[in-house]
């Protein structure tokens, strides 16, 4: 896996996350 594959994944991964967030936030 290089750098780069690995920091998409972890950006995708926090954007995943930030958006349940949102959602879970009234």
């Amino acid at each position: 896996v290089t750098s780069v594959e690995g920091a998409k994944t972890d950006a995708t991964r926090e954007r995943r996350i930030a958006k349940a967030v949102a959602e879970l936030t009234p």
